[in-house]
Order: C-alpha cells, then sequence, then structure tokens
C-alpha cells in the first residue's frame, strides 16, 4: 500500500507558500493604499491577511492603525472646511487633539501632510485671542454666543478668541437683534442698538 504521507506533505508546502505569498501581497498593497492616503483600500488589504490567517498581529494592527489615520484625516479636514468654529472652546480643544495625533501618525502622504500644516496655521491664529470692543446704549440686554449674557453696558471690551459670533440685542419694544460677527485681529467695535421698533 503506497504512503501518501510524503506527497501530503508536500502539497501542505505548497498551500503554506501559497499563502505567505499572498500575506505579502496584501501587505504590500496595504503599505501602498497607506502611502496614497486611500485609508479604506488600507483597511481591506489589511483584513484580506486577517482571512488567510487570524493570528497574524499585523491584519488587526493594520486595520487599526489605517481607521486611525481616516478619523483623523476626517477631523483635520472638517476643521480647516469650517475654521470659524473654533471659536467654541470645545471644538477648539477637539482640533488641537486631532492635530497631535495627526502628528504622530505614521503615514503623511501628500495631501494629508499638507493639511495637517494648514490646520496648525489655523489653530495658531485661533489660538491668540483679540479685543472687541461692543458699543450699546444701556438699554439692550446683549448676549453673545460662547460667551453668554453681557447685561446692559455703554462699551464694553472683550477678549475673543478668533471665529464666528452670534451677537443677540433684546430690548422691551424692540425687535431682537441679530447679528454674525467674525472676530479678526484689528476689527472694527460692534455697534448694538434698536433699529427696529415693535409695531
Amino acid at each position: 500500500m503506497p504512503d501518501h504521507s510524503a506527497a501530503l506533505g508536500g502539497l501542505e508546502q505548497v498551500a503554506q507558500l501559497y499563502d505567505v505569498a499572498r500575506i505579502g501581497r496584501a501587505e504590500a498593497d496595504a503599505l501602498k493604499a497607506m502611502t496614497e492616503g486611500n485609508w479604506d483600500k488600507a483597511v481591506d488589504a489589511y483584513q484580506r491577511i486577517i482571512d488567510l490567517d487570524p493570528n497574524l498581529s499585523i491584519g488587526r494592527s493594520g486595520i487599526t492603525n489605517a481607521q486611525e489615520h481616516k478619523r483623523i484625516n476626517a477631523l483635520i479636514n472638517a476643521v480647516l472646511a469650517q475654521p470659524q468654529r473654533l471659536s467654541d472652546p470645545r471644538l477648539f480643544n477637539d482640533a488641537e487633539r486631532a492635530l497631535v495625533s495627526a502628528q504622530s501618525l505614521t503615514s503623511k502622504p501628500t495631501a494629508f501632510g499638507d493639511a495637517i500644516d494648514r490646520a496648525e496655521e489655523l489653530l495658531e491664529q485661533y489660538r491668540t485671542p483679540v479685543a472687541v470692543s461692543l458699543v450699546s446704549d444701556n438699554t439692550i440686554e446683549v448676549n453673545v454666543s460662547n460667551v453668554g449674557n453681557l447685561g446692559r453696558f455703554n462699551q464694553r471690551t472683550l477678549t475673543l478668541r478668533p471665529g464666528r459670533y452670534t451677537v443677540r440685542g433684546s430690548k422691551i419694544g424692540c425687535t431682537d437683534i441679530y447679528t454674525s460677527i467674525t472676530v479678526l485681529p484689528g476689527m472694527k467695535p460692534i455697534e448694538i442698538f434698536c433699529t427696529d421698533p415693535l409695531r
């Protein structure tokens, strides 16, 4: 009776070499996708490694790494798309944390690296508070978004982080006043007066 163990062993060795080659190709595809900033494609490639051998840590850690790159990339792009929202202290702190995480990431394709640099410049600009002068007539209750109620005054100076704010003025017998302002260095005083009495 012929002994097939040698043949079977040979087939197993061929199968193992085939899997090693496929893992190598998947890893190469993943690394290429990471350098191109195609995070979803990198996740798919690392998943192919896990499908071939769930015990390989390179697949699991690779997926985690690619997903983190995708998450931080989305956060940085959100900061660049709406920089005026950095006037909100909570969002500014979130953006700062995202920037620190972005700077520590291993793969920085050109577009991603440029976005990180632009976000860093923006945060530096928004980090420096600006003196904003508000002028009223001591009869209007003034409220500023992200600041709160300021009460009534003739003139008041606030130190605000650059960004977009909404100023609301309320006075009995007058339509509420809403003014959207963009705080930037060197801006003129903001006037808050009742110009539309209730009829």
